[in-house]
């Protein structure tokens, strides 16, 4: 498990803002960063570690997240599609709990794949269609369903799609950081001083 303090908190909502920032530039525009997904989809494939640290490597890696999050606690922004998605991970996660088949199964499948990549060293595209797949097979399948927005001429691209599921499946595991980090949306309203400082402190500001 673990530790429930503000650090692992920010980090994880960090990853969910960077999950939800992921989908939100390849849904309307077709972009998306490689280095951006890269800690994402790494933190999936680390299921058995108790390092939030070792969980997501290089904080900097986490930069686009962590300044999404400042701007949204700070209200310089207010994304209603980040407020969806993000919502819309927690319910996925409440979901994920009440089904202990799927939750074997993701696992399971997670661990067969760390031997592929192990073995293969798949680039990131080929972890991504993995990933989707396992959504697809998985998570896809607990209501109520993730709804995307944005424009369907990129949402109808193969790549793009696996890339927005890989990004909603990383988002989902950091909620489940962040649940297990002590983090509630009740703590998330009254500590947004706390997490604007912890942010700062990661940035350097």
């Amino acid at each position: 498990m673990l530790e429930k303090n503000i650090e692992n908190q920010t980090i994880a909502l960090a990853a969910v803002h960077q999950s939800c920032w992921i989908i939100e530039k390849i849904s309307w525009n077709g972009e998306y960063s490689t280095d951006s997904l890269m800690p994402l989809i790494h933190s999936i494939f680390k299921i058995d570690s108790t390092s939030i640290q070792d969980i997501y490597g290089d904080i900097s890696k986490l930069t686009i997240g962590l300044k999404h999050l400042k701007d949204e606690i700070t209200n310089i922004t207010n994304n209603y599609e980040t407020k969806k998605y993000f919502k819309d991970l927690i319910y996925l996660a409440d979901g994920l709990s009440r089904r202990t088949d799927i939750s074997v199964l993701i696992q399971n499948t997670l661990q067969e794949y760390n031997q592929i990549i192990k073995q293969e060293n798949p680039t990131i595209i080929e972890q991504s269609e993995k990933l989707s797949s396992l959504y697809l097979n998985t998570l896809s399948k607990i209501e109520p369903r993730i709804v995307i927005t944005g424009d369907n001429k990129y949402l109808t691209i193969p790549k793009n799609a696996s890339i927005i599921r890989t990004a909603l499946f990383a988002g989902l595991r950091a909620v489940y950081l962040w649940k297990q980090s002590g983090g509630t949306r009740i703590k998330l309203f009254f500590f947004k001083s706390k997490i604007k400082n912890q942010i700062n402190n990661y940035m350097g500001c």
